[in-house]
């Protein structure tokens, strides 16, 4: 975990950078994953959208690895993975972050230690996590659905075959976007 990157990297190789105490960023390893490694990131970014509801706070995901509050970006997750194990990284915005369509902890006047924060998203991470391992992906796929800010919505999704525009309507057990 760290409270300030310098050499951080967002999707597509994109440099990512954030000044000390403006986010809460954190990796987690996890070896012999029992699922499918992209499932990870979905279960982090629900994790945190659990613990934030917790906090009072309409949080949901836009499919497949942002948490929104008020349809603003407050949190973004990455993967990544070998043979043996995967890493799934967050990245929370603590504080205002002066990028488009953002917002904050701060903002939303919710607790911004860090300390605070990361223990409620691992909690919940463990507990999502568990019930994934547990039970495969009925057992989360309509927690999924039911915090989605994507379905029922347009969506534009770039694919290695093109552009595909159209309107979201469900996520399969895959966790893909139909």
């Amino acid at each position: 975990c760290a409270g300030q990157q310098t050499a951080g990297r967002g999707r597509n190789q994109r440099q990512w950078e954030s000044p000390a105490g403006a986010s809460l960023s954190c990796s987690i390893l996890i070896r012999d994953p029992k699922g499918p490694a992209h499932w990870y990131g979905i279960l982090l970014a629900m994790a945190l959208a659990e613990s934030l509801k917790l906090q009072g706070a309409d949080a949901g995901l836009k499919w497949p690895n942002d948490v929104l509050v008020q349809d603003k970006k407050i949190a973004g997750v990455l993967g990544q993975s070998t043979t043996d194990f995967l890493l799934v990284g967050i990245g929370v915005n603590i504080q205002p972050v002066g990028i488009e369509n953002s917002i904050s902890l701060a903002e939303l006047e919710l607790e911004t230690s860090f300390d605070f924060q990361l223990a409620g998203l691992l909690k919940e991470f463990l507990k999502i996590r568990n019930e994934f391992e547990l039970a495969g992906v009925t057992a989360v796929l309509e927690q999924l659905k039911e915090i989605s800010h994507t379905l029922g919505r347009k969506v534009r999704v770039t694919t290695e075959a093109g552009i595909l525009e159209g309107t979201a309507t469900d996520i399969d057990s895959q966790g893909r976007l139909v």
